[in-house]
């Protein structure tokens, strides 16, 4: 099945976004004031039946289930499975909408493994679907895919900066919420009184290629096959670390034909920063010592053009 953004999408922008500063949390520690939108509507209904047709296909579900301490049940890499999940989220209309809802400019992760990422509730664990965690990734979409009319709970739900708890609750499937992950600690709430609760969560980075991007992979190796997710995390390191120096070059190159003199200090801020770029590409790549799920890699298909345990409610705040 091939995406159509005309079929597959339904995008409204959010009613409000929370800055990290609403939240009560320091925004100089993060890449930008913004922290998380209110929910609103992402995927059309049959947008929604697509994308839950292709995660509980047989191979998604034979090839991408992994499980971790902090998350039980959950996919990853199904777009290596999915011709329509990897076209939906590098597509153009996507990657507008959901910048848009965020206001700012992001990009889909270039770690495959970080998109399409999706959280399943384990009926056999009384256990949060996802514990308590700041996000490895800068950015995270989140959308819902199950009915949650009539449960209990089921809510993404962040901590603020006095350490009181906001509920984020998402209403109907296919709408959705942007949250900067990596600076704002959350967990997803398990969904009491429903026999399934699943999200899809897919990874962005700042679209703005001199922002240094700080991704981990700390999370990430534990519930991947670490020789494939180490492959990716290389080539997209190394591919932006050419498009910096390129872009460094033209710099130099246009200063010299403007007839400017060289600026000393500015080029070796550029080589610290990539070297800082180079470092960071090493210091994912060392030996973890959390063991790496087992499963075997998915075989990669060829990529199309790119163009919570339930907190007490008297402790929330609800959105």
């Amino acid at each position: 099945m091939a995406f159509d953004p005309n079929v597959h999408l339904a995008y409204q922008p959010p009613a409000k976004r929370h800055s990290m500063t609403d939240l009560g949390l320091d925004p100089s520690r993060a890449l930008c004031d913004f922290a998380v939108t209110e929910p609103f509507r992402l995927l059309s209904d049959e947008g929604v039946k697509a994308v839950r047709q292709e995660i509980f296909s047989e191979p998604v579900q034979r090839l991408c289930k992994f499980t971790s301490k902090r998350t039980p049940s959950v996919l990853r890499g199904a777009t290596q499975q999915s011709q329509l999940l990897k076209e939906l989220w590098y597509s153009r209309e996507v990657t507008e909408a959901v910048s848009d809802a965020a206001g700012k400019r992001i990009s889909p992760h270039p770690v495959e493994y970080e998109v399409a990422h999706t959280n399943l509730q384990d009926a056999t664990s009384s256990a949060p679907v996802d514990d308590w965690h700041c996000d490895s990734l800068p950015f995270v979409v989140v959308v819902l895919l199950s009915d949650l009319s009539g449960a209990t709970g089921g809510a993404t739900v962040l901590r603020t900066g006095s350490g009181k708890e906001m509920a984020v609750r998402i209403p109907r499937p296919g709408w959705a919420i942007v949250l900067q992950g990596q600076h704002v600690e959350h967990y997803a709430q398990r969904a009491v009184g429903v026999t399934e609760r699943t999200t899809m969560v897919s990874a962005y980075i700042d679209a703005d290629w001199q922002t240094q991007d700080n991704s981990s992979l700390k999370a990430s190796r534990t519930y991947s096959v670490q020789s494939e997710l180490y492959h990716q995390w290389a080539a997209y390191r190394l591919d932006a670390l050419a498009t910096r120096a390129a872009a460094m070059q033209c710099n130099l190159a246009q200063d010299k034909a403007a007839g400017n003199g060289f600026d000393r200090d500015q080029v070796m801020d550029w080589c610290t920063a990539l070297m800082s770029h180079l470092q960071r590409t090493v210091d994912e790549l060392k030996v973890d010592e959390q063991k790496s799920a087992e499963s075997p890699p998915p075989p990669m298909r060829p990529a199309s053009p790119l163009p919570m345990g339930l907190a007490s409610p008297k402790q929330q705040t609800v959105i």
